[in-house]
C-alpha cells in the first residue's frame, strides 16, 4: 500500500503527458506555480493530473505533475489525493458528470460535480434564484 500524504490533485480534461503543463497559458501557469509553492510550504503536496489518468478501480491517479524546486516535474507513481479540485472547463461538465460522481464516492471533490452542472448554466441559475 502506498504511503498517504496530505495532498490535492487539480484535475483537467486533456491527456497530454508529453507536454509541460500550461505552456500556452503563462498567466495561469504562474498562478498554479505560486499556489503549488504555497501549498508545499504548508505541508500539502499539490499535483495536477488529467482525468484520463484516474484509476477508478484503485481510487488513485496513475501519474501526474507537480511544481517543485522551481520547475514542473513528472510524478510517475500512484497518487492518492486527500481531495480533488476540479479545474475542468465547464463545457465538459455534462459529458464527464457520471465519471466525476463515481470519483467523488472515493475522493472528496472540493467543487461538487452536481453543483457545477447546475450552476455553471445561466438558465439553471435564473430558474433557481429568480425572484
Amino acid at each position: 500500500m502506498e504511503e498517504r500524504e496530505e495532498s490535492f490533485v487539480m484535475i483537467y480534461a486533456k491527456d497530454n503527458w508529453e507536454d509541460l503543463p500550461l505552456v500556452s497559458a503563462p498567466k495561469t501557469r504562474e498562478s498554479f506555480e505560486e499556489f503549488f509553492t504555497v501549498a508545499r510550504e504548508r505541508g500539502i503536496t499539490p499535483y495536477r493530473a488529467s482525468l484520463h489518468w484516474y484509476n477508478q478501480e484503485g481510487g488513485y491517479f496513475e501519474k501526474g505533475w507537480t511544481f517543485k524546486e522551481g520547475k514542473w516535474q513528472r510524478v510517475e507513481k500512484r497518487i492518492f489525493p486527500s481531495v480533488i479540485f476540479d479545474k475542468i472547463a465547464s463545457k465538459h461538465d455534462y459529458r464527464l458528470f457520471e465519471q466525476k460522481l463515481e470519483i467523488s464516492k472515493k475522493i472528496p471533490i472540493f467543487n461538487s460535480p452536481l453543483f457545477r452542472v447546475l450552476y455553471d448554466n445561466k438558465l439553471a441559475q435564473y430558474l433557481s434564484f429568480k425572484e
